[in-house]
């Protein structure tokens, strides 16, 4: 079953190996190959929201809850980032600068269990495609 505190200490550990995101989408890929015990451990989703996990100087890690038909605007996150879905899907057109232009390509991100990373170059826009809301409690 999924451990919330090894879960973060296997990040900052990996975080610590690799500065780069690949040692941590290693961990997170391995935690979302679990969805149910994930599930067990943090509980059913019941209402869109962003729940911190851990916040630290080396790392950060939340637990986003979509809502149904949810779209985030395009950000930044000027570093970057590992997402694991382990329940319901993401899709993500990410936006790019390049000299004189900004291109955009849509990303359509497999169903859940899955982890996908954004390059500190890449401004993202989250879209939920689920008509399904969050359980209600």
């Amino acid at each position: 079953m999924f451990e919330l505190d090894r879960f973060i200490e296997e990040c900052r550990a990996a975080v610590r190996e690799d500065p780069s995101h690949k040692a941590a989408r290693e961990v997170v890929a391995r935690a979302v190959s679990d969805p149910a015990g994930i599930l067990a451990g943090l509980g059913e989703p019941r209402r869109a929201m962003v729940d911190p996990l851990y916040r630290g100087d080396d790392l950060t890690i939340l637990n986003v809850i979509w809502g149904p038909r949810m779209t985030i605007m395009p950000h930044n996150h000027l570093m970057w980032a590992v997402i694991g879905i382990y329940t319901g899907r993401e899709n993500n057109i990410f936006w790019r600068r390049l000299p004189g232009e900004t291109s955009a390509q849509p990303i359509i991100n497999p169903p859940a269990p899955c982890a996908i990373t954004i390059d500190s170059s890449s401004t993202p826009c989250a879209i939920t495609n689920s008509n399904r809301p969050p359980a209600n409690p």
